[in-house]
């Protein structure tokens, strides 16, 4: 689902549309999509879904992805306000890509609060340098897709099938 998600972030980068709020909260999973029409659980994969564009914002196609800049929080006000974590560069008051401050939410909402760890250290390990604070060493969505799929292209879909962990300020817990 991860890989979905990002999936869909690399589809609307591609497009010059930043989510610029793609908190894992934004992206809904549709567990069964022809259960409610067969009433059948269904064979396919859990569909993701991104949801809450009301700040996101459109560049023009033809724009180079390097003019491609905002300024602030995606809804002005203050760091106290937005609610979320919020990335260095957006603090920083200068111009920044969009597009790398929807990378870093997405790594953040899985490596904040909740620590979120797959139990495959190299999966694990790309969530974290999402979160980079070096914008040059932070992937964009389509390294970190292309990251993802180089990892569970090598795994047997069995090795997929584990829970994984969750820390909650120190607390463990297996889901």
């Amino acid at each position: 689902m991860i890989m979905q998600a990002l999936q869909g972030l690399a589809f609307l980068h591609e497009h010059k549309i930043a989510h610029r709020d793609a908190d894992k909260s934004n992206f809904v999973v549709d567990y069964h999509p022809e259960s409610m029409r067969t009433m059948t659980v269904a064979v396919s994969r859990p569909r993701v879904y991104i949801i809450d564009f009301e700040v996101s914002v459109a560049f023009p196609e033809e724009l180079p992805l390097e003019s491609c800049l905002c300024v602030g929080l995606p809804a002005g006000g203050t760091i106290s306000e937005w609610a979320r974590p919020v990335p260095p560069e957006v603090t920083s008051g200068k111009p920044h890509s969009p597009f790398k401050v929807d990378v870093w939410q997405f790594g953040s909402s899985f490596t904040g609060l909740w620590t979120y760890r797959t139990t495959i250290p190299a999966i694990d390990d790309i969530l974290i340098s999402l979160v980079n604070d070096d914008v040059a060493h932070r992937p964009d969505a389509n390294e970190a897709l292309s990251l993802f799929r180089g990892v569970v292209n090598k795994m047997a879909p069995n090795d997929l099938l584990i829970p994984p962990y969750v820390e909650e300020r120190g607390m463990r817990r297996k889901y």
